[in-house]
């Protein structure tokens, strides 16, 4: 997104489990690595300033369930990843190293007794990154800990932090001064304590503490991140219930004092690298670059009030933008991306110097960086189809061999280019060729075999030079015409007209990204998506969903089509209701230029059995001792019994509340809450049955559970009239 919060480019991936990214990491190139989970596996991938994915990775340790919560980019572009593997039902942190093409350096677990889950991991220094997370202890209660480890994963300083109730730490950042500044929540800032409040430390590297305060309102409170701003104050942000009927809410805070500006005396050095272009070669009319500055912090005295401005030499130095810069821990190495947002004329082109000024406060630091900005129209990729000639002579049922040259005359780089070959089936000829990307002015030559048949006689060959971006209008389309082969008779291949063209493509359900002939359902209805290019016009009735063979003026159709797009590029989307088995669906354009079918895809509606979503409730009391007990023994009998409902259900979801803190009314509500948001994401369908077990303290008059049972089956329902 851009200042304003508009969307310039949106990236979705994913698979048949449940997927998350954690973590963003910028690469000095532009490059972005991604870390997250795709179902019991830790997932890495790598994309570049196109959203373009070049490599990603699902990683286990030892095939057991590990889950990435936090990374960070040290050394020679390593990536380090933190979180936890699940060992015989236990978390233990699992941490482990990339390099920057995704190949794992080590992985390791660390004990029980030290840390359960490493919440998050930063760089510290040039040799050693840094930990925070909780630890489960022998008497079932958390602590926070930080560690700091070096880039072979062993351990440098241990600390366990915390007080004598429940506490755990989710995220730590370094200080200006060294420092480490941690941030989670605590039980521990009153004695017996049932709710937490938002718990932020001060430590040294080896985890000592310096400074501890709390944070919040009178109901449950986390923190989740930790920042510094340029002026060295700390703003904090996490979760509250300080409203407890709208469930959690987003929390910032200022949480540190402002610094006064102590200029640094020693000398320190930055240095501007190159600008990076959206199309890899400048800057067009209503597009973004961004500026690469590396600054390196002196020794002992770390750097705030930073800011940068960039500049035109001239006489006037017009400032064109100015920015604050995060403060540095003393000696880091700190990488920053500058985002180039200009208005620039559509007639301006060439190339434009610009300047870049670090200040601290207002004293200039060292010399400005001088930078070229190229700015020019980029013109799209543009494809050139050329071929060499037949030998003269060829014999009937003989392979003939012939040059295909396929080159970019645009300014603009075609991204995943491949020849198509289109001919009768009498020409024995691959139906498809990848090129891979073209540069401007680049090309391939290949050369192809043509088996040539027995009755072999005069016939055609369509060949087409295609980019992956079928929005692309300039593809070239090429008729040949092969020769009729006679005595010492040599035709060279000769180049038609451009022909029309219309072209079309599934975009959902994309049949490359399922197993398979079939594609399994298991909702009633599905959303068809089918994208078309023509050098003609397109329109709403040039598109028709054939379902089940039928034509498409009777075709079953359950809304208007939509469509989306120009005039000569496409998105037709049309929702169709589904029948209990086997649906084949195939697309159809046709308009002036011709006549495109994709190939057909089979839907194949198999409705699951209903889940059961169990919520049992065990309120601990003096003078009823068993009730969290009998609530716990409730949920595992259940689930014991998993095997001989499956008949029934799909599968059992159990929710358990049986400790003081997770039995108080915001808990109960936020589990109810949650029932709620997985239904309206459709984790929980209509046909699910949810069931919920509420054990209560004796000493209560039996006409009041019912009371507050029915107080909490309303404060859900009345939301959600499904359940």
């Amino acid at each position: 997104m851009n200042e304003q919060g508009k969307t310039e480019a949106e990236l979705i991936l994913g698979s048949k489990e449940n997927d998350a990214f954690v973590e963003v990491i910028p690469l000095p190139n532009g490059d972005k690595i991604l870390i997250g989970n795709s179902g019991e596996q830790a997932w890495i991938l790598r994309i570049d300033i196109h959203l373009k994915v070049l490599w990603q990775k699902k990683v286990q340790y030892h095939g057991l369930e590990t889950q990435a919560l936090g990374a960070t980019l040290a050394g020679n572009e390593q990536v380090f990843i933190s979180g936890y593997a699940v060992e015989e039902s236990n978390r233990k942190m699992w941490v482990a190293a990339f390099d920057a093409k995704g190949t794992q350096s080590w992985g390791k677990i660390f004990p029980a007794a030290e840390a359960t889950e490493g919440a998050n991991i930063i760089n510290i220094g040039e040799k050693s990154l840094g930990i925070a997370g909780y630890v489960q202890t022998p008497d079932h209660r958390e602590e926070g800990f930080f560690c700091r480890i070096d880039l072979n994963g062993n351990v440098q300083a241990y600390k366990t932090l915390g007080g004598r109730e429940d506490d755990r730490l989710s995220n730590l950042c370094l200080l200006h001064n060294g420092e480490i500044g941690l941030i989670g929540h605590s039980q521990s800032f009153i004695r017996g304590s049932r709710r937490p409040t938002v718990w932020v430390m001060r430590v040294d590297q080896d985890g000592f503490p310096q400074q501890e305060t709390f944070y919040g309102s009178k109901t449950s409170d986390e923190g989740c991140a930790l920042l510094q701003r340029s002026d060295g104050s700390l703003v904090a942000l996490g979760v509250s219930n300080q409203q407890i009927l709208k469930a959690s809410q987003g929390w910032i805070a200022q949480v540190g004092e402002k610094m006064d500006l102590n200029s640094n005396a020693v000398s320190w050095t930055y240095q501007a690298g190159t600008l990076f272009y959206r199309n890899g070669q400048y800057l067009a009319p209503g597009e973004r670059s961004f500026l690469a500055l590396q600054i390196k912090a002196p020794p002992g005295k770390g750097l705030t009030h930073l800011k940068a401005k960039i500049t035109f030499p001239k006489k006037d130095s017009t400032v064109l933008q100015t920015f604050k810069l995060p403060a540095l821990a003393p000696g880091q190495n700190g990488l920053l991306h500058l985002p180039i947002a200009m208005t620039i004329p559509s007639d301006l082109q060439g190339e434009l110097p610009l300047e870049v000024q670090l200040f601290q406060g207002k004293q200039k630091i060292g010399s400005a960086n001088r930078i070229p900005l190229r700015i020019g129209v980029l013109s799209k990729p543009q494809l050139e189809l050329s071929a060499g000639t037949f030998p003269a002579q060829v014999e009937r049922g003989s392979v003939l061999r012939n040059s295909f040259t396929l080159r970019n005359k645009g300014q603009g780089t075609a991204r995943a280019v491949s020849l198509e070959l289109h001919g009768s089936k009498t020409i024995q000829i691959p139906k498809a060729i990848s090129i891979g990307d073209l540069g401007p002015g680049e090309y391939r030559t290949y050369e192809l075999p043509f088996g040539i048949p027995a009755t072999f006689a005069e016939d055609s060959l369509w060949l087409r030079g295609r980019v992956a971006d079928v929005s692309l209008e300039n593809t070239q389309v090429i008729d040949w015409r092969l020769p009729v082969f006679g005595n010492n008779v040599s035709t060279p291949l000769k180049e038609s007209l451009q022909k029309d063209y219309v072209t079309a493509v599934w975009l959902h359900p994309n049949p490359d990204h399922y197993e398979g002939r079939g594609i399994v359902w298991t909702e009633n209805e599905i959303y068809v998506q089918v994208k078309a290019v023509s050098n003609k016009l397109l329109d709403k009735p040039n598109f028709c969903l054939e379902i089940n063979g039928q034509p498409c003026a009777t075709g079953a159709k359950m809304d208007e089509v939509t469509i989306k797009g120009t005039a000569y590029s496409r998105t037709y989307t049309q929702r169709i209701k589904l029948t209990e088995g086997m649906t084949t669906l195939r697309s159809k354009v046709q308009n002036e230029a011709g006549k495109m079918e994709t190939d057909p895809i089979q839907i194949i509606y198999s409705p699951r059995k209903p889940n059961l979503h169990l919520v049992s409730i065990g309120v601990p009391a003096v003078d009823l001792k068993y009730t969290h007990r009998d609530a716990r023994d409730f949920a595992q009998t259940m689930l014991r019994a998993n095997g001989q409902l499956n008949q029934q259900f799909q599968s059992i979801f159990v929710d358990t509340l049986l400790q003081e803190k997770t039995t108080a009314k915001t808990e109960i509500l936020k589990t109810l809450r949650r029932l709620q948001y997985r239904f309206a994401d459709r984790q929980i369908g209509p046909q699910d049955l949810i069931w919920s077990s509420f054990l209560h303290m004796a000493s209560t008059p039996p006409r009041r559970i019912p009371h507050c049972s029915q107080r909490l089956r309303w404060a859900f329902a009345r939301d959600q009239p499904g359940f």
